[in-house]
């Protein structure tokens, strides 16, 4: 008989490739979609990135052709669909097409499930294709005091959208230096090593004393998930580049994460005014998880978090929505939103959980 962690993942499984999440045929084939509430948002290069690569990590310890299959197919639609140039495009949405910019974040993770799709398949198309990212990462989106540009048009132009986290430069670019030094790790190319190593230094400027990075300069406040991002990029590149002095920072983010657990085991979703939010999201949670997990502390507590963090799978029958994790919580009241970086984050966490965390590649980190 299966256990509740084991049920969980593999419904989580079953909702990523077969409720349509994933698109399975048309001009969209091999794309994952942003989500699931009412429609399916829009299909998004970025979640497709995370896709590949945790298929591949998944394929790697139990080989499933079926799993393999949606990765490849997924890395067709992002080589011939999305890509641009060198790089790939960020949305591709219902009614309006693709959005004319060029994501960094987006990038980074696209480049890291290239790399596991080389290492999956052996061919090379793969790897020539990550290497033209990464050089556009660091040919064209550096900036002079080491951060990222966040978006460029296709004229050129960066079209910064300062009101939100996520389209304007900040630390949470840290999570791009995995895909960089997982390439480097492909090619024996040392440039790439030092960039992702460099990325990660200059993120920790963002660093206050108590470890919060703060991932809002203009609010000077911290979304638990960019948080996380950051944390997530120092560990796996100090794993894949043997740089640890990015270790204790992260380390010191991590215990002022633990600062973010509510009573009950849930994880405050923002840090804002000097005060944790009462709201919980999927996404943050997964990754607290996740990183407590693989850095060995608060073992005393995780099994509690676990059990919160299930109360977030979608178990209502609907074949488009069950098994999947819905966005968030605020006390007993749950949003109607499946989300699909959520879910994915959810099945490793879930996996992890299942399998213990000996051994764990952190190139395969999601």
């Amino acid at each position: 008989m299966k256990s509740s962690l084991e049920a969980a993942r593999d419904a989580a499984i079953r909702w990523l490739l077969h409720s349509g999440v994933r698109n399975a045929d048309g001009p969209l084939s091999g794309s994952f979609n942003a989500w699931h509430d009412r429609t399916w948002g829009w299909a998004y290069s970025e979640v497709t990135g995370y896709g590949i690569t945790l298929l591949c990590d998944l394929h790697e310890r139990d080989p499933s052709l079926e799993k393999m299959t949606a990765a490849v197919s997924a890395g067709h639609w992002l080589l011939l669909q999305s890509r641009s140039g060198r790089a790939c495009r960020c949305r591709h949405l219902p009614e309006a097409g693709w959005l004319d910019h060029l994501c960094a974040f987006d990038n980074g993770m696209i480049l890291n499930a290239l790399c596991h799709l080389f290492r999956a398949t052996g061919d090379q198309m793969w790897l020539e294709a990550a290497v033209e990212i990464a050089n556009w990462l660091t040919d064209t989106m550096s900036l002079p005091d080491g951060g990222l540009v966040a978006k460029r048009g296709s004229n050129g132009g960066i079209p910064e959208t300062p009101e939100r986290w996520s389209s304007r430069t900040g630390p949470y670019q840290a999570k791009v230096s995995l895909g960089l030094a997982h390439l480097a790790r492909c090619t024996g190319n040392g440039a790439h090593a030092l960039a992702a190593v460099s990325l990660c230094q200059w993120a920790l400027r963002f660093q206050r004393p108590d470890g919060r990075f703060v991932t809002d300069v203009v609010l000077g406040d911290t979304y638990l998930h960019a948080h996380c991002y950051v944390v997530e990029g120092l560990l796996a590149t100090a794993a894949l580049t043997g740089s640890q002095e990015l270790v204790a920072p992260a380390m010191a983010a991590l215990e002022w994460m633990r600062s973010a657990e509510t009573t009950d085991g849930g994880l405050s979703r923002r840090f804002n005014a000097g005060a944790f939010e009462a709201e919980e999201h999927a996404d943050s949670t997964a990754q607290g998880l996740r990183l407590l997990a693989l850095a060995g502390t608060c073992t005393d507590r995780i099994q509690v978090m676990a059990s919160r963090f299930l109360e977030l799978q979608c178990l209502d029958g609907d074949p488009s929505r069950h098994g999947g994790f819905r966005y968030g919580r605020r006390g007993t009241e749950f949003t109607h939103n499946v989300t699909t970086h959520g879910t994915i984050f959810a099945i490793q966490v879930l996996d992890m959980c299942l399998r213990g965390t000996a051994g764990f590649d952190w190139a395969s980190l999601v």
